[in-house]
């Protein structure tokens, strides 16, 4: 007898792998509907957080809408962090694509 795929464990209790995308597809819209989150960091995480992104941006593959999601973020972390004088030139050499 062949066994099943392990079910995936959810704050909300077990959810069957087959019902994990339809349920995934329905909170990820939910999301569109909250309001905006606010979100507190010093300056140096979000210099940081400019350079990872920088870096996964800087993948091939990693293309499509959650890329230019991603980007826009990254451009609007520069703006706060890197606008100018030295922080501003390392930036843009580490500019997105």
């Amino acid at each position: 007898m062949a066994t099943s795929a392990p079910a995936v464990i959810a704050d909300a209790g077990v959810i069957q792998p087959d019902l994990l995308e339809q349920d995934f597809i329905q909170e990820f819209a939910a999301l569109e509907r909250q309001p905006p989150l606010r979100l507190e960091i010093d300056r140096v995480t979000a210099w940081v957080v400019l350079a990872q992104l920088q870096l996964a941006l800087r993948h091939p593959e990693n293309m499509g809408p959650s890329a230019e999601i991603a980007r826009e973020f990254a451009n609007q972390i520069q703006s706060l962090v890197a606008s100018r004088g030295a922080l501003a030139v390392v930036a843009r050499r580490l500019h997105l694509r």
